[in-house]
């Protein structure tokens, strides 16, 4: 680190792995949110960072900008959650969808419907491929999970409600993860801000005494959302052409913040930043990820960077403890998009 707030990343010599501007970038963009990233004693303008490869595993972050504090702090809230459980029906062969809806039917009518409980899901996932030469893959998933907060509506009453079906239901019906017949104890994560006057740093000394540093002695101020810089434009390119996925050209990562999923897209050239800042849009990003649709999206242009970077809010519902979601902490989102 140097005087004037610059720096670099690097690492030592014969240990494997890479440090490159297109590492570093993974870390800049990963979890962020929005282009105003806030810390307890300074606001980061995510924007402003410079990068420039010095050599082999060697980056420098320059022209990194700072902000007053906000005036509040980040905290996690870790909240006691509903019970989960969980039954998965092996769809095999064809009329994927009517066999679906006649689980769902009937599971519904063996439980007393679904006000029963806090919430119901009932989830398509079409593993089936057509015309497959081994039995396995031919076979779609129906995963039905029921939550509530009286442990004593699920248990065994939604197995043996499956397990009703068994000989009444679609043809070739037979469960995976049978095993799944006790609820789960779930949580909620909820990441949250608070007023720094509220809280107070607190240092513990080798001989146990302390020192406090009361956080309303800290001079705070609202951040101003920084709009970014106008790129230019592509401009239009002669040539041939042929249709690649977003990957081959187009770096990418993505996790979770609570119940909400972040994914940071990037290019390598002024060429394909412009490409991306045109292209992927909110409306070319549900183009190709129409679950997010219905969910409120944030999208951050990071010229400096040459990425843009989403906030999908919502989408992991209520978060990775909750575990409602194939993929709970959206950890494998942005290989999907790529």
């Amino acid at each position: 680190m140097y005087a004037d707030g610059s720096s670099v990343i690097t690492k030592h010599a014969g240990t494997g792995g890479m440090v490159s501007v297109g590492t570093v970038t993974a870390q800049l963009v990963y979890e962020v949110g929005e282009r105003n990233y806030l810390n307890t004693d300074v606001t980061l303008d995510l924007g402003s960072i410079e990068l420039t490869q010095e050599g082999p595993g060697r980056v420098r972050l320059s022209g990194v900008r700072g902000q007053a504090p906000p005036p509040t702090v980040k905290v996690t809230m870790n909240c006691v959650g509903t019970y989960n459980q969980s039954m998965t029906f092996a769809i095999p062969g064809d009329d994927v969808e009517a066999k679906a809806a006649l689980a769902q039917a009937g599971m519904l009518e063996a439980l007393g419907g679904a006000e029963q409980f806090d919430s119901v899901d009932f989830r398509l996932v079409r593993t089936d491929q057509p015309a497959a030469a081994l039995n396995e893959l031919s076979v779609a998933k129906l995963v039905a999970t029921f939550s509530s907060y009286d442990k004593e509506k699920l248990g065994r009453r939604i197995f043996d409600a499956a397990m009703s079906l068994a000989l009444s239901s679609y043809p070739g019906i037979y469960f995976q993860d049978e095993k799944q017949q006790r609820p789960t104890q779930t949580g909620l994560a909820w990441p949250c801000l608070v007023p720094q006057e509220l809280v107070t740093e607190r240092v513990v000394m080798p001989d146990g005494t302390t020192v406090d540093f009361p956080g309303s002695e800290k001079k705070t101020a609202e951040p101003a959302l920084r709009v970014a810089e106008a790129s230019r434009d592509a401009e239009g390119v002669e040539g041939p052409k042929r249709t690649v996925s977003l990957g081959e050209v187009f770096g990418s990562r993505s996790g979770d913040k609570g119940a909400h999923a972040n994914v940071g897209i990037w290019g390598r050239s002024d060429d394909e930043y412009a490409w991306l800042r045109e292209h992927l849009t909110v409306e070319g990003l549900l183009a190709i990820f129409p679950e997010a649709k219905g969910h409120e999206i944030l999208r951050v242009e990071l010229p400096n960077l040459k990425a843009v970077n989403f906030l999908i809010r919502g989408l992991l519902g209520g978060g990775a403890a909750s575990g409602g979601r194939f993929d709970p902490q959206a950890k494998g989102l942005a290989e999907f998009i790529r």
